[in-house]
């Protein structure tokens, strides 16, 4: 597709039907919208909707990114989209669906310049503004070229145009007639006009057709348009005296808190536990997403301030770069104490994957702070490359977790747990997806007889099937239904 290279901030590229690289774009964008509404037809996530993703990135690469970023981020939409088809576990369907998504997002807004690993406040809300503008427009872009061809081929074959209408006019109410009676004469003629016309079926493949156009004409319009000149300045500032108040007042809460924690190993507060009617075990089962709540609302309350602040003289840059790690690193120990409580109410209840993902996210947090409070020793410090960096390594984990295939991995987890206290719950194992299904297959045998019989019952009663045809298929359920011909 010819790109014009013209002054920033100019009108997209026009698609014609006159150069073979629009057409075959024009193309791609019917056959994405016909993937993805195959795939939603289906009412599962499966093939279609992991070869729609596929197309739509092939769409963007007709537009020839300049920039190696974006490439990069369509091959790792490329190597997250299969996932979709391999893994049937909603708690990755959707993260995947998700991420893909962004990921060519990301290469569009990226086409000529930027990396993921420079981004400031300003920056991320260019991007999103151009994200939203050429997403409002993109329906009238893709109808543009449509409208043009009409346009010449009513101006240049009028004529024939004029007695195609009225030869179709004049035929058309014959035909009715004949048809009318032929179809009264025989009911097998008859049976070939017995369409089965659903007026919701037709809406609803109207709606997913037009939302699969619209999302990749928005972003194929965003790839084709430059970016505009980045914002300068800053959004909000905050002297540096009144950063280290806000620093000094959270390290001292971080820190009441740590000594809470040491008061209580040692086997002190039993009086506070008892006026709250909790016992130990309860206590130190309790409060685990409102510490993992408190370690998200600091990592960005840290970042705002140090960039924000711009603490740069020699003493006052010295204590602010002090009380910024004690915070992280205290943070840090908060995540550790959501973790080990986490354990303690795997230990008493078994492995969920509420359960694995809290841990993945705790996991997280921990590597988002480590990097950060690595990099604020530096003397200059803007966290444009903090987003770039929390995004890469939650796109890491989650393609580790698609690659391990977290649901297995629960189930292992809670017979090798039964083993040692006989506690199971088969009511739960049995609910998981078909990603689940040949590991629970697999571990029966070392269950308790009577843990063996239900949750084979269970299982049994379950059937997984492939309800979708080619465009919902999905090779976790389909190792779910081989796995069910061992009932």
């Amino acid at each position: 597709m010819a790109v014009q290279t013209s002054a920033r901030g100019r009108r997209p590229s026009r698609l014609t039907l006159t150069r073979p690289a629009d057409i075959a774009v024009l193309l791609g964008i019917v056959l994405v919208a016909w993937l993805f509404d195959m795939g939603a037809q289906s009412g599962e996530i499966g093939l279609a909707f992991s070869a729609s993703i596929g197309a739509a990135g092939a769409v963007l690469t007709v537009g020839r990114p300049r920039n190696g970023w974006s490439r990069l981020l369509i091959a790792t939409a490329a190597v997250m989209a299969p996932w979709l088809t391999l893994r049937a576990s909603p708690w990755l369907q959707w993260p995947d669906f998700a991420v893909t998504i962004g990921l060519l997002s990301g290469a569009a807004v990226l086409t000529f310049e930027g990396s993921p690993f420079n981004v400031s406040f300003a920056l991320a809300g260019e991007w999103l503004s151009r994200l939203v503008t050429n997403m409002a427009g993109a329906a009238a872009f893709i109808a543009a070229p449509l409208s043009t061809a009409g346009e010449r081929l009513t101006r240049d074959k009028r004529p024939a145009v004029k007695q195609v209408g009225r030869g179709l006019a004049i035929a058309i109410p014959v035909a009715c007639v004949v048809g009318l009676l032929l179809a009264s004469a025989d009911p097998v003629f008859a049976s070939f006009f017995n369409l089965q016309i659903d007026p919701a079926n037709i809406i609803g493949h109207a709606f997913w057709l037009f939302v699969a156009v619209w999302v990749v004409g928005g972003l194929l319009r965003t790839s084709l348009t430059s970016p505009t000149q980045e914002r300068q300045g800053r959004f909000w500032q905050i002297n540096p005296i009144e950063a280290i108040v806000v620093l000094v007042v959270v390290d001292a809460i971080f820190l009441a808190f740590g000594a809470a924690q040491l008061i209580t190993a040692l086997g002190g507060g039993t009086e506070a536990l008892q006026a709250a009617r909790m016992t130990y075990a309860d206590y130190a089962r309790s409060g685990f997403f409102q510490l993992l709540a408190v370690a998200a609302i600091t990592l960005p309350l840290l970042v705002i301030l140090t960039v924000s602040s711009n603490a740069r003289m020699g003493r006052v840059r010295l204590v602010f770069t002090a009380l910024v790690e004690i915070a992280a690193l205290l943070t840090i120990g908060i995540v550790a104490v959501a973790h080990q409580r986490l354990s303690l109410y795997e230990t008493a209840y078994g492995f969920t994957m509420l359960r694995l993902y809290s841990h993945i996210f705790a996991i997280w947090i921990a590597i988002v702070f480590a990097l950060f409070g690595i990099t604020i020793l530096r003397a200059e410090f803007s966290g444009r490359w903090l987003p770039g960096a929390a995004a890469a390594a939650g796109l890491v984990l989650l393609l580790a977790l698609n690659i391990v295939n977290p649901e297995a991995l629960v189930v292992r987890l809670n017979v090798t747990q039964s083993s040692a206290n006989h506690l199971l719950d088969p009511d739960y194992l049995a609910r998981l997806s078909g990603d689940a299904a040949p590991a629970l297959f697999e571990a029966l045998p070392r269950l308790d007889p009577s843990q063996q019989s239900e949750l084979r019952r269970q299982l049994c009663q379950r059937q997984d099937s492939q309800d979708g045809g080619w465009a919902g298929y999905n090779l976790g359920r389909q190792a779910a239904k081989q796995a069910h011909r061992l009932c």
